[in-house]
């Protein structure tokens, strides 16, 4: 899924390197806006939702480590205790 999505967004940024005054026709007659607005707004969004996906890996991976740890914690402490 993950890449067929990057390929969809690489084709789509390479179409609008390619044909840029195409998409600047388009937006222009019919939403009356300009690429480089358009542009910066989707640039925007996407930096957030990278940011959301990102920070929820990494609160999971932080859940994941810290359950490590206190296994590893407890399995030590019952060592300590059957030593004695």
């Amino acid at each position: 899924f993950e890449f067929l999505i990057w390929n969809f967004v690489w084709v789509g940024i390479i179409f609008i390197s390619v044909r840029p005054t195409s998409i600047d026709d388009y937006f222009s007659e019919n939403y009356n806006i300009d690429i480089f607005y358009i542009i910066t707004i989707l640039s925007i969004i996407s930096l957030l939702i990278f940011s959301y996906f990102n920070m929820l890996k990494i609160k999971i991976l932080e859940k994941k480590i810290d359950t490590i740890i206190r296994a590893e914690s407890l399995k030590d402490l019952i060592d300590k205790i059957k030593d004695r």
